[in-house]
């Protein structure tokens, strides 16, 4: 059976997104998509069932679209999408997919909702130009229990949240979240991921890392020397951030744990003397794999494309690897065939 999916629909990743109090924010889609499938946080009860009708909508009319050619309302954002591919699967019918969506379980949830603090200025994040995504205060709790609950129906009482379940954690800075106590009690011993500015050591993060292997900290580091740390991050703390990474990087149980990442910012970060510097680093921590980003507001695709391959061609010769995020199918063809 021919069938249209990306890897968010096909994994089921569950993602909590955007103004946590405003309109909608729950969705499955982690793309930088207008009129993507999504849905608000109601009462949670609702709100579990909403989730898993409209995963099932997505799945039958994805079949839809691919055997009859006709398109869905609920498909308007993703078929916008370059990562809505056309795929194909040994199921015989749609009454066979409804009855195998009963054995999916989530494999990933995505908390990355605001109002949330960060004390950096990152000149590609659209969150710093709203002031009041920034500026959490105690009203907004309420929403955010309501998605603490959502979750817990969902593994408690739908049992769709597994221990192989991963957890993606942004909501701001996690280091001076309001509510980090209750984000790292929520995933603490789960297959984990923690995104932070390193600004901030935080002992509690670095506690988790030396007790779960399986908990990691993401950090976007962007640069490989302090002037163009300054100028993307907006802060002159090169020397802080360096000996915060350090700590994090000795508490940790494996260098696997700490996850660092590289995104291209054409006429900024894209020359051989960052990309040299950042590998020293890289070295310098026993740090043997970066990821490379692309900037989702890039506009000249093919100069990213080009720098994004040389840069790839530098990380080889280091012996060093990487994977790509945020890159279209066509986009990554482009950068394999220039390798």
């Amino acid at each position: 059976m021919k069938y249209y999916a990306c890897s968010s629909i096909e994994n089921l990743e569950l993602a909590f997104l955007g103004h946590i109090d405003i309109g909608n924010c729950v969705t499955f889609c982690c793309e930088d998509v207008k009129e993507k499938p999504m849905i608000g946080l109601r009462e949670p009860k609702e709100t579990v069932e909403e989730i898993l009708r409209l995963y099932q909508d997505i799945k039958l009319k994805s079949i839809q679209l691919a055997e009859e050619g006709v398109s869905d309302s609920v498909l308007t954002g993703c078929i916008k999408c370059p990562m809505f591919q056309l795929k194909q699967k040994e199921i015989q019918s749609i009454s066979e997919v409804k009855k195998r969506m009963i054995y999916d379980y989530i494999k990933m949830i995505n908390i990355s909702v605001y109002p949330a603090p960060c004390q950096a200025k990152c000149i590609y994040c659209n969150v710093r130009k709203f002031k009041r995504l920034m500026q959490y205060n105690e009203n907004f709790e309420e929403f955010y229990n309501r998605m603490f609950e959502i979750i817990r129906l969902l593994q408690e009482e739908y049992h769709l949240i597994k221990p192989s379940t991963n957890w993606f954690i942004a909501s701001g800075e996690i280091t001076i979240h309001p509510l980090k106590r209750k984000l790292y009690d929520l995933t603490m011993d789960k297959n984990v991921v923690y995104c932070s500015n390193s600004f901030k050591y935080d002992e509690q993060l670095g506690d988790i890392l030396a007790t779960n292997r399986n908990a990691k900290l993401s950090f976007s580091i962007d640069s490989g020397t302090p002037e163009t740390w300054s100028l993307v991050k907006g802060a002159n703390n090169w020397e802080t951030m360096r000996e915060n990474l350090n700590r994090y990087h000795k508490k940790a149980l494996t260098c696997q744990q700490i996850r660092l990442k590289y995104i291209m910012l054409t006429g900024i970060n894209d020359n051989p003397q960052e990309y040299a510097a950042v590998i020293n680093l890289l070295q310098d921590l026993g740090l043997r794999s970066l990821e490379i980003a692309r900037n989702q507001y890039e506009t000249d695709i093919q100069r990213s494309v080009k720098d994004t391959a040389t840069f790839i061609q530098c990380l080889k010769k280091a012996n060093i690897e990487y994977q790509l995020r945020g890159y279209s199918p066509e986009e990554v063809k482009q950068i394999n065939e220039i390798l």
